[in-house]
């Protein structure tokens, strides 16, 4: 997610997950957690570190149907007035089944 008062939108990159327990209190997600809230609905991805190797868990519905993750959104403007907008997953720690599932600690 690229907060709307950042000065280049690579910034980004680095808040693809927002933390729950602390959301409200980082400076990058304090706008959206007022006033741009939004489901995301998908699938996700978990890495499980094996040794040397990363193992991916594509974490969904047996069922079928999607489910939605909780995020914030927002609009940044490049200085031509053209708009991106992003989003972030808010996380938080693994439940039951998810951390027996993929080893998570």
């Amino acid at each position: 997610m690229t907060p709307s008062w950042a000065k280049d939108p690579g910034i980004g990159t680095q808040l693809i997950n927002a933390r729950a327990k602390t959301v409200a209190r980082k400076p990058a997600f304090q706008s959206a957690v007022q006033e741009r809230r939004c489901l995301i609905l998908t699938g996700s991805y978990e890495w499980e570190v094996q040794g040397r190797r990363e193992q991916p868990w594509c974490i969904r519905r047996a069922d079928g149907p999607p489910f939605a993750f909780a995020g914030l959104w927002e609009r940044w403007r490049d200085p031509e007035g053209r708009a991106i907008e992003s989003f972030t997953i808010l996380t938080t720690t693994a439940n039951a089944l998810i951390a027996s599932t993929i080893g998570c600690r």
